[in-house]
């Protein structure tokens, strides 16, 4: 899959610090898939202050990129990854309030599932697990196969069930050991998964 190979390349030039050689990729990439937001995205990562950008080139790239947004629509939420990336030092510093408090702004641009699942992880590392529910259970059901949103959503169950009525505890833990167990198989050196599973069978009474 040629998009795939460039998201890919440019996050290689990320790493190396690269950044001229990250724009070239990205035009060469768009010349081929115009509109791309995974292209886009995979190049606003680079320009994350932590990266070597600023918050500035975000904003000017944001508002270019965006100028397609009659191409495709998810580009406008580009402008809300600047908050994306204070959220994620918030969360560096245990600021979790203040990470959900950027990541709300972040999707006053629109929605998009990385803003989310950073929401939901934050959520959770402030143990309100109703709120972190909803965003982890979307995050799973756009990708169904990522260890770490099935770790995260997996634990949430499990922190939900004591706090569920009696009759839907059985529901609730069955579906939190299927999730762990499908993050188990997919990352097995998960110790935390592995944790919350032997939690939930503990707790179904197995």
């Amino acid at each position: 899959n040629h998009l795939v190979a460039y998201e890919i390349t440019i996050g290689v030039t990320r790493l190396a610090g690269r950044h001229d050689d990250a724009s070239q990729i990205l035009q060469r990439g768009l010349a081929i898939h115009r509109g791309s937001f995974s292209l886009h995205r995979a190049f606003m990562l680079m320009l994350w202050p932590r990266w070597g950008g600023s918050e500035q080139l975000m904003v000017e790239f944001a508002e270019r990129a965006a100028q397609d947004a009659a191409t495709n629509g998810r580009l406008e939420a580009l402008r809300g990854a600047i908050f994306q990336s204070r959220a994620f030092d918030s969360t560096l510093a245990g600021n979790h309030a203040g990470a959900v408090r950027e990541l709300n702004k972040a999707l006053g641009y629109g929605y998009e599932r990385g803003y989310v699942r950073d929401r939901g992880k934050a959520y959770f590392r402030l143990a309100a697990y109703e709120y972190a529910f909803n965003d982890l259970r979307a995050a799973v059901m756009e990708q169904s196969q990522d260890p770490e949103m099935l770790e995260y959503y997996g634990r949430t169950l499990v922190e939900l069930a004591p706090r569920a009525r009696a009759a839907l505890r059985p529901t609730i833990l069955a579906r939190a050991m299927e999730t762990l167990r499908l993050s188990v198989y997919l990352e097995p050196e998960n110790a935390r998964s592995r944790a919350a599973l032997v939690r939930a069978r503990q707790m179904g009474g197995q």
